[in-house]
């Protein structure tokens, strides 16, 4: 499992080698798909909430205002 520590409000991103699931560990997070578009584009997570993701995607996150956590782990 990797973590993602300090997720800030400014998007970040990340391009996947292989299928991952992320969770969101503490705050909240949007995770999108999209490279651009609103600021509250894409999937909302709360702590404890995760979704899916298959490999050769970019994923881009931030947090919903504070700080966040992710967590990212492999996916069969």
């Amino acid at each position: 499992m990797t973590m993602i520590n300090n997720v800030t409000a400014t998007w970040a991103n990340e391009t996947l080698a292989q299928a991952e699931g992320w969770q969101c560990r503490e705050g909240a997070v949007y995770l999108s798909t999209e490279s651009s578009g609103d600021d509250d584009r894409g999937t909302r997570l709360d702590k404890g909430q995760a979704w899916p993701f298959p490999s050769g995607v970019t994923v881009y996150y931030r947090s919903v205002g504070g700080s966040a956590r992710i967590s990212r782990e492999q996916i069969a």
